[in-house]
């Protein structure tokens, strides 16, 4: 019997060709963006997973100055001091990741991450060896199994070689690890156990050059108290004469502790050590996969239903011969499952092909595993849910036909307010996702284009890795040599990650209780022109008139808008006040402009500030890297263009952007298709009276205006609903951006106008098709 309904069914699908296409292009595509998203949401919830301990691991993160900057760094002696005094503590790891220059094999590389950790870091985390011993002898390094090949062409042959970091640091390769997974929060090349280093940093932590940032990870006691081991590690940070510069009062709670599980997408820190998303955008994702399914199952319920009026005489004749109800109910829901199975096929191969583009976007390695048991559930799972959901209803409507009246109507009657309040539903959703998409876009376009205070474009800034100590004028000089250069600035601070630091009362000179978060800058006299910022008073400070310049913003944190001849404790000097430049963003839109100090620095020698002309930016590049090889380095020249850097805080919100239009976009199609199927099957089912209009002298405006009404009327209704429903969503999304648009009168109005547009277009040209047709031949049985 299945066989038979299967063979029915594909019988039908050849003369029903348009409407079976446009069905299974919907499940599809629709199906397509469920698998695709699944992948997405499983790789994000999978951070972090594969430690065996991963309940037991937090993270200690506290708040900075009375501005409260939340960091997910913290000075190692304190972790220490909270590692040996709270008992709930097991074990501390610490971590702490640069990217060096690394040579070994006779080759060297740029850009490797290298990470120091303290001895218990394999402990606590699971990075298995594969070939030799974890040495904690601060003269051994471990070696990734991808950088052993990368270097020594084979991992075994890594064993034993000496490798140089940063041309000063020697280390012998102990060992070689698995590849960190790309799941992973904690991404290294090379790993050492830096006992040594970490204990000595430890023991200056007096000094303000003895403060060692690590992001620490605590082993807990299985069934700990949260709220009162933070209390303790309070009392403990506040017991020590450095934790003051670092943290609130204190009368202040400013120290946490945040699961392991959760910093992926949790974390919601100012200051993060590795790259983290937001479980926002899980929610998000998993909305759309779900509109776009309720999408795609309302054009096969729409259309199937609609078709049941022509099937009438099928369903007489079936139980004339003998069908039972539930043998009709079955034959339809085959019907049904096979359309949605043919469209799950069609999905993973779609979906295999669409993998690689989608991982490029979102920088990921996932795959589509065919073999895992969760996958094969989930997946067939909802291809079942699907077919249930498309074919149920259009089932017992045809299965509960009476056999006479179909045969002798040929029709079988279908709630067209049912199909109508379907069609409210697509258009509801559609505006949904155009009025989001539109205000995601504008808001990253708010990025990229907002003033930030200096000029970054054409802005290049080059490492120079303390390799011009005492040539740091002549490598200038070499620079503004270059025609495609319009200025140089030496300096010991980059604009896109500025030295920080916490500055109390006296060193403000003011009565009140201060602990402000600063920002420092520095560099030689063309700092400030050549990042282009602009002054509200007063002038950059020089070697003969030393000061110091702040931002807007400082003047108001430090209480100094009326003080009268304000100066600053800085290093034992006390430097006047003697410009004000208007406020800068060196940190994302997300964290609001925060106080900066700038002073001059007249042997800064640790960023080279390049600002180009903007005539041939290649050949001006390689100009300068040839006046950086004359200087005799010894290493490759690092530089980025500053532009480029600020987009980067952003590289999550682009990437996910650019997927968030592509998802949308098919969910419009999908909703198109939908409309396109709707309408022809409308104006079939309506032939007679077109043609008995058109013989009565009604034009072709007449007509479209007949159609027309309806649609008008359920696509406002579908905008008056998702209106609402999309501003308090996205209102939350925006408020994760301290500087952000206002979602405006042409955010909601694009998406009536493109479903208007759309939905309309669509049915002018389903009645030009009417055109060829002979009214008479139309008319003439009747």
């Amino acid at each position: 019997m299945i066989r038979t309904y299967i063979t029915t069914f594909f019988r039908k699908f050849r003369k029903e060709r348009l409407f079976s296409l446009l069905n299974l292009g919907g499940l599809t595509f629709g199906l397509t963006t469920v698998l695709l998203i699944t992948l997405f949401i499983r790789d994000e919830l999978s951070f972090d997973r594969f430690h065996h301990q991963k309940e037991d691991i937090y993270l200690s993160w506290h708040l900075m100055g009375t501005n409260k900057v939340k960091s997910d760094r913290m000075a190692y002696g304190l972790a220490k001091q909270i590692a040996e005094e709270v008992p709930e503590v097991r074990k501390l790891a610490s971590f702490q990741s640069r990217n060096r220059l690394v040579t070994a094999g006779g080759q060297t590389f740029l850009d490797n991450d290298m990470a120091y950790v303290n001895s218990d870091f394999l402990s606590v985390f699971d990075f298995p060896l594969i070939y030799g011993v974890a040495e904690a002898d601060n003269q051994s390094v471990l070696v990734s199994q991808t950088m052993a090949e990368k270097y020594f062409g084979d991992a075994t042959l890594a064993l034993g070689k000496a490798i140089s970091v940063d041309e000063k640091d020697e280390y012998v390769i102990s060992g070689v690890l698995k590849d960190v997974p790309s799941n992973s929060t904690l991404q290294f090349d090379f790993l050492s156990i830096e006992n040594q280093l970490f204990d000595k940093r430890s023991k200056l932590m007096d000094n303000e050059a003895g403060y060692f940032p690590a992001q620490n990870w605590f082993l807990m006691q299985n069934g700990f108290d949260k709220a009162t081991v933070q209390e303790k590690m309070q009392a403990i940070a506040m017991s020590m004469p450095y934790s003051q510069r670092y943290s609130n009062t204190a009368t202040d709670q400013n120290i946490f502790l945040l699961p392991l599980t959760d910093y992926h997408l949790k974390a919601d820190l100012d200051y993060t050590s590795s790259d983290t998303s937001d479980i926002r955008y899980v929610y998000l994702f998993g909305a759309i996969g779900f509109l776009v399914l309720v999408i795609a199952i309302i054009n096969y319920t729409n259309l199937a239903t609609a078709q049941s009026i022509k099937r009438g005489k099928e369903v007489g004749l079936r139980k004339v011969i003998g069908a039972s109800r539930s043998q009709i109910l079955s034959y339809y829901l085959v019907e049904s499952f096979s359309l949605v199975l043919i469209g799950a096929m069609l999905a993973f191969a779609l979906t295999e092909r669409l993998l690689p583009w989608v991982n490029n976007v979102l920088q990921k390695e996932m795959v589509l595993n065919y073999f895992s048991a969760e996958f094969f559930v989930l997946v067939f799972g909802t291809t079942a849910l699907v077919g249930f959901l498309s074919g149920v209803y259009p089932a017992l409507v045809l299965s509960k036909a009476k056999p006479l009246h179909a045969l002798g109507q040929g029709k079988i009657g279908s709630k067209s307010k049912l199909r109508k309040g379907l069609t409210v539903v697509q258009f509801f959703i559609a505006q949904l996702l155009i009025i989001a998409t539109v205000i995601i876009q504008q808001q990253l376009s708010f990025i990229q284009t907002k003033n930030l205070g200096y000029d970054k474009e054409l802005l290049l800034e080059v490492d120079l890795h303390d390799k011009m100590d005492g040539k740091a004028q002549v490598f200038k000089n070499e620079l503004l040599s270059v025609s495609g250069i319009e200025s140089v600035s030496m300096a010991n601070s980059s604009i896109s990650y500025a030295d920080f630091g916490i500055l109390n009362k006296d060193e403000l000179g003011v009565e009140e209780e201060k602990e402000v978060l600063t920002d420092f800058f520095n560099g030689d006299e063309d700092f400030l022109n050549t990042l282009g910022m602009e002054f509200v008073s007063g002038q950059f400070p020089t070697k003969s008139a030393q000061g110091i310049v702040v931002n807007e913003s400082a003047l108001a944190a430090f209480s100094w808008e009326d003080k009268s001849d304000p100066t600053l404790l800085l290093d034992g000097a006390k430097l006047p006040l003697i410009g004000v430049v208007k406020d800068f963003h060196n940190e994302s839109l997300k964290s609001e402009i925060r106080p900066s100090v700038i002073y001059f620095n007249g042997n800064a020698s640790k960023f080279a500030l390049v600002r180009l002309t903007g005539t041939e930016v290649k050949e001006t590049v390689a100009q300068i890297t040839e006046k950086w090889d004359a200087m005799e380095t010894g290493r490759p020249m690092q530089y980025k263009f500053l532009d480029e850097a600020y987009n980067s805080q952003y590289s999550v919100e682009q990437r996910l952007g650019e997927m968030f239009l592509f998802f949308s976009s098919l969910a419009i199609f999908i909703a198109i298709l939908g409309i396109v199927g709707l309408s022809t099957f409308t104006i079939e089912q309506r032939i007679k009276e077109i043609s008995l209009r058109r013989v009565l002298g009604a034009n072709y405006r007449e007509i479209f205006h007949l159609f027309a009404r309806s649609y008008i009327g359920m696509i406002l209704l579908g905008f008056a609903l998702a209106a609402p429903v999309v501003y308090y969503f996205i209102s939350d999304w925006l408020a994760q951006f301290v500087y952000r648009i206002e979602p405006g009168v042409f955010s909601f109005s694009s998406a009536v106008i493109a479903t208007l547009v759309i939905s309309l277009s669509v049915i002018v040209l389903q009645i030009g098709r009417t055109r060829r047709i002979n009214p008479s031949e139309i008319l003439r049985n009747e």
